[in-house]
């Protein structure tokens, strides 16, 4: 069964001490606490969901435990507090088991938590370790489901997507990402367990925002996909993609998406700006520009993947991440109209 938790604003966050920011041509290294506490309560590592991990908690228990806690204050350029929401949810997806070496998609549908219209300011997402990614989608009308098969490949509007075990996206002072109250949210999941042990997978999702009349500026998402992709066996190939920008936009935040045998990824814009570098398939760690990168109507971000094939088979463009590739990009950027965004799937 899916969960629901609806809550108000709350008090002070103890500080984490995690942070990614690329303010430069490169992101520079992901700094991450090891003092890690005995106890369950948040604090006591670099984020909330690792102090509760480290604890020996649940996911979806760090998470009910952990999402009343509000984001360390954040101040405008005017030196001004910012709101961190009055309008608080989180998505609970139903628990499943993943047998060993076995590769899951699942899905579950959530009515809108909120009940109106919302600007969100953050969404932050708990997995258990092992999770290859996971998308909340817009789902228009869509009411509370159960647990069910899905494919993969499913895309639409999203509010939130990573690929790690603990995420969080902060939008910029000002900025938030509307969503509509008669539109639902769709959680897909996809989990690939390489180990020997069958693993028990737990999502859980907290937004937080307030009242879209009450947030000056909206943001939207940018999502492109390089669908021709082929590396004959036992061979090393690439694939690459161009997306054009149709607006000036500010991007506040990249990542990558490939599967196993990517080997480097990287996005540019056509004036130059790194948007994102990694050679790391598994688990890439967002940029986040602060500054934004602008970028001006009519240039292009182009997306650029190596894979190394050492498989007796082809690999082309799939959903599984053992047999199949991706080259994706995938970010963030403001102003939007409600309902905007850029997206080159094809």
């Amino acid at each position: 069964m899916n969960r629901i938790v609806l809550l108000g604003m709350f008090g002070a966050w103890l500080s984490g001490c995690s942070s990614t920011v690329a303010s430069e041509e490169r992101a520079p290294t992901h700094v991450v606490g090891t003092d890690c506490s005995p106890e369950t309560a948040c604090g006591g590592c670099a984020t909330c969901f690792d102090a509760c991990t480290c604890g020996g908690g649940a996911t979806a228990r760090c998470a009910e435990e952990c999402h009343a806690a509000a984001p360390p204050e954040r101040k405008g350029d005017s030196g001004a507090p910012v709101s961190e929401g009055s309008m608080i949810a989180t998505l609970v997806t139903t628990a499943f088991d993943i047998p060993a070496g076995q590769e899951y998609f699942r899905c579950q549908n959530f009515e809108n938590p909120f009940g109106a219209d919302v600007a969100l300011l953050s969404t932050e997402s708990f997995m258990t370790p092992g999770a290859h990614h996971m998308f909340v989608f817009e789902a228009p009308g869509a009411t509370n489901g159960e647990l069910e098969p899905c494919s993969g490949l499913e895309f639409s509007a999203n509010v939130h997507t990573t690929q790690r075990s603990q995420e969080r996206l902060t939008y910029p002072p000002g900025v938030g990402r509307f969503l509509s109250g008669a539109t639902g949210l769709r959680v897909q999941i996809h989990f690939l367990n390489t180990s020997e042990e069958t693993v028990h997978g737990e999502i859980a999702v907290t937004l937080r925002g307030d009242p879209p009349d009450l947030v000056p500026i909206h943001a939207s998402q940018i999502f492109i996909n390089t669908a021709s992709i082929s590396v004959a066996p036992r061979s090393q190939g690439s694939a690459q993609k161009d997306c054009a920008i149709p607006k000036d936009i500010n991007v506040f935040t990249a990542a990558s998406h490939m599967h196993q045998h990517g080997t480097y990824y990287t996005a540019r814009s056509s004036d130059g700006q790194l948007l994102y570098e990694t050679n790391q398939w598994a688990e890439p760690v967002p940029w986040t520009f602060t500054p934004p990168r602008k970028l001006s109507a009519g240039s292009t971000i182009t997306e650029h993947c190596d894979y190394d094939n050492d498989t007796d088979y082809s690999l082309g463009f799939g959903e599984s991440a053992a047999t199949n590739e991706m080259c994706i990009f995938t970010g963030a950027y403001y102003p939007a109209a409600d309902g905007e965004s850029i997206v080159c799937l094809l």
